[in-house]
């Protein structure tokens, strides 16, 4: 109703309005538009009463008098896919509705209807087939196709409203008749009116007596119904009256053709179904939740299993289970029953019949039945190898990050050894030959002679000062003989000095309890993430603090910078080669810690890490 165009047909929907009843608990509602110059789409929902039948009947013949010129005459199509019911006065309302309006609609189309509904509705054509064409369709898409032939039929080709058979004109004449005689009858005294009760029941009885053999000796089971032509020897049964109880048995032949397809359709799907699940390569199950038993297994689930098909079929899956994964199927099997939508799929370990432990994966579909657990169809699949090769990947993973520790101490120890002899040897050396230089300079008594001396004296104190700044990058001696607090404050003036960015450091008395290689991998990091806030944050102000936490040592770092989207920075990690976060990250992986990371942009970065107080082996 919302669409500007028909998806079907292309045409344009306009004037999409909505009825709501007002009576109170009246679940009512319908959506009306119009297609075209000529069709009224309609889509009723809930249970139909009596008021708010005609309060709908209303506002519909509102929206055709608004929305359609009078001119044209109107298809009506209705979904009835979201009608529950309706009480019978509503029903009538609706049939009247149909009869006296023959002049206004040209049809009236019906789709998405429950068998019997169909039933009725063309029923009510084939007895009023002088009042409105009312069918009964399958899809949208047959009643719009339908909607757009009609309007195309000549005139003249349709029965006029104020036509009538000579069947329908006998049945005028019969019931007038049947007025007169009535009214004779109400003017009887009480006396004579068992009298006239008797004649009327004389009256009806053949009829009704002829009506229910009729009845009686349809074969409903068999398709047709052949015309028992002794019933109208004397005309005692009217022939439309049969023609009636002969359309409603065509109806259900219809119905019973498509049940018959249908089963057959149902049958091999089962029967593929079958196949399927008894030669698949994965175990199958399914699962009574009531009797909270095994009702079906395939050979598969006894192979992997052991057991015969008499054990699956009387134990509980919970007995599959073994003790380590026993408490994780119950929770979940809790959850299930209490309504909770899990994830179709869990790992469980099991055991065989012969005890060998295994891995099984579940996966489940549950059917519901009023929101409550009825049924589950089980894929039981053995997953023990790939278990096996993932337990094979972890102990993998924890052979690199402990050799990627061993190597990161190995590469610290070459730069110690290179500091050392920096500052042992070249530094030494350097500062004896500037010393010995300003001596020889001082031999000097002509200024004008001493000025070289001066600028290769200047130039040596400068290589002597880089050479310090060397050692103190490569492996800063404070570091081992002073502890991380003095590493990190001499770092934090340096780099304030150089980049004229305020650093303040916070730590407690309690880091000489850590293990030296985590002092040398956290100075490393803190390092990293200075000069990244330097190169990047725009920021004028960090802060770091540390101390010790219950689970071990904690070392945050804030600055005032324009912050970024820490949720997907590692999603995307490709796009910021070079920034250092993830190379952080997973060397505090291998030591057993972690990195949190909080930013936004425009607001800062706060950085946290948090490592045991020890290497773990």
């Amino acid at each position: 109703m919302s669409a500007a165009h028909c998806p079907y047909c292309g045409l344009p929907i306009t004037h999409a309005k909505t009825f709501s009843s007002t009576g109170p608990g009246d679940p009512f509602s319908a959506d009306m538009a119009r297609l075209g110059t000529s069709i009224m789409l309609v889509q009723c929902g809930g249970y139909a009463s009596s008021a708010a039948e005609t309060a709908f009947l209303a506002s519909a013949d509102d929206f055709t008098r608004k929305h359609f010129s009078s001119q044209n005459r109107i298809v009506y199509v209705e979904d009835y896919s979201d009608i529950t019911g309706a009480d019978a006065e509503a029903r009538k309302q609706y049939i009247h509705y149909f009869l006296n309006n023959r002049n206004r609609f040209y049809a009236f189309l019906f789709y998405n209807l429950p068998p019997i509904f169909r039933i009725s509705f063309n029923l009510f054509n084939k007895l009023h087939a002088h009042g409105a064409t009312v069918l009964a369709v399958k899809s949208y898409e047959q009643a719009i196709d339908l909607a757009l032939q009609l309007p195309e039929q000549p005139e003249t080709d349709l029965p006029k409203p104020g036509a009538v058979s000579l069947s329908a004109s006998g049945r005028g004449i019969r019931a007038r008749l049947q007025k007169a005689f009535n009214q004779v009858l109400s003017r009887a005294n009480g006396r004579g009116f068992s009298f006239i009760q008797k004649i009327q029941k004389r009256l009806a009885d053949p009829y009704s007596d002829v009506f229910l053999q009729s009845i009686a000796a349809i074969d409903w089971q068999t398709p047709g119904m052949p015309p028992p032509h002794h019933l109208f020897a004397d005309r005692r049964l009217p022939k439309n009256l049969y023609d009636a109880i002969g359309f409603v048995k065509s109806e259900v032949d219809m119905l019973m053709a498509e049940r018959a397809s249908a089963e057959q359709v149902l049958q091999t799907s089962e029967t593929r179904y079958r196949l399927l699940v008894e030669h698949a390569k994965a175990g199958f199950m399914e699962y009574d939740f009531t009797t909270d038993r095994i009702t079906s297994v395939n050979d598969e689930l006894i192979s992997m299993t052991g057991y015969s098909r008499d054990d699956l079929l009387s134990m509980n899956p919970r007995v599959l289970i073994s003790d380590a994964g026993r408490e994780l199927y119950s929770k979940r099997l809790k959850a299930i029953r209490a309504g909770e939508r899990l994830p179709p799929a869990e790992n469980y370990p099991y055991l065989t019949k012969n005890g060998e432990s295994r891995w099984i994966r579940l996966n489940s579909n549950v059917t519901y039945d009023n929101h409550r657990p009825r049924h589950a169809a089980i894929v039981v699949t053995d997953i023990t190898s790939l278990k096996q090769t993932e337990q094979k990947l972890l102990d993998y993973q924890d052979k690199l990050k402990r050799l990627s520790v061993r190597m990161s101490m190995a590469e610290e120890k070459h730069r110690r050894n290179l500091a050392s002899v920096l500052h042992e040897t070249i530094g030494q050396e350097l500062f004896v030959m500037q010393m010995q230089l300003a001596a020889f300079e001082r031999s000097f008594s002509d200024p004008t002679a001493s000025a070289p001396l001066q600028k290769i004296q200047d130039q040596l104190i400068r290589i002597i000062r880089q050479t310090r700044n060397l050692t103190q990058d490569l492996s800063p001696p404070v570091l081992y003989d002073f502890g991380l607090d003095a590493a990190v404050s001499a770092l934090a003036r340096s780099l304030q000095q150089k980049h004229g960015i305020f650093i303040r450091t916070f730590f407690n008395d309690e880091e000489e309890n850590l293990d030296e290689k985590i002092k040398v991998i956290l100075y490393r990091n803190i390092k990293e993430l200075i000069l990244n806030v330097i190169k990047h944050a725009g920021a004028k102000n960090i802060t770091i603090w540390a101390k010790h936490s219950d689970s071990g040592f904690c070392v945050a770092i804030h600055d005032d910078g324009m912050g970024f989207d820490s949720v997907s920075y590692f999603k995307e990690s490709a796009t910021h080669q070079g920034f250092g976060l993830f190379d952080v990250r997973e060397k505090l992986n291998h030591l057993g810690g972690l990195l949190l990371i909080n930013s936004a942009p425009g607001q800062g970065t706060s950085i946290r890490m948090q490592v045991p107080p020890n290497i773990p082996k």
